[in-house]
């Protein structure tokens, strides 16, 4: 192995893999991955009492998976389009008011977040893309909605 290896990198190594390459290009759907954060804040409806009640904010961590086909650019989609899509309505938000003004008549949990951006990121790739979302509230909770994605 290590000749072979150290063969490959005296060589074109592109060269060499460049059929492969360029059949899993045209041919194979990718996985792509993002996380970033936002913060906002919200107060839930509750039939019980809880602190949640009142409102208040968080830092909540968003993971996207989308798996799809790559474009004429060679992405499945821009990485930081991804992120500016659901930044510019959810960041520095008050959640209740956002879906509020958007017509969703729900309570503002993490797993309404999580199915909303899950629908936002559907529509904005005219679902051509298998899409997956994490919302994360604190380091050990979080909500997840979305398509199975599997890597390979």
């Amino acid at each position: 192995m290590d000749k072979f290896y150290k063969n490959l990198i005296n060589a074109n190594i592109l060269e060499f893999v460049k059929e492969d390459m360029l059949k899993s290009v045209k041919d194979k759907e990718v996985v792509i991955y993002k996380t970033f954060n936002i913060s906002a804040g919200h107060k839930l409806e509750l039939n019980y009492e809880s602190p949640c009640r009142s409102f208040h904010g968080h830092n909540f961590t968003i993971s996207i998976w989308l798996k799809g086909k790559l474009d004429k650019n060679g992405m499945v989609a821009d990485f930081q389009e991804i992120k500016d899509i659901i930044t510019d309505l959810f960041d520095h938000r008050h959640l209740n008011e956002v879906f509020k003004k958007n017509g969703l008549d729900a309570n503002p949990t993490s797993e309404v977040l999580a199915i909303s951006i899950y629908h936002i990121l559907k529509a904005c790739y005219f679902g051509k893309l298998k899409v997956k979302v994490r919302v994360w509230e604190t380091d050990t909770s979080y909500a997840e909605f979305g398509d199975k994605i599997e890597n390979g």
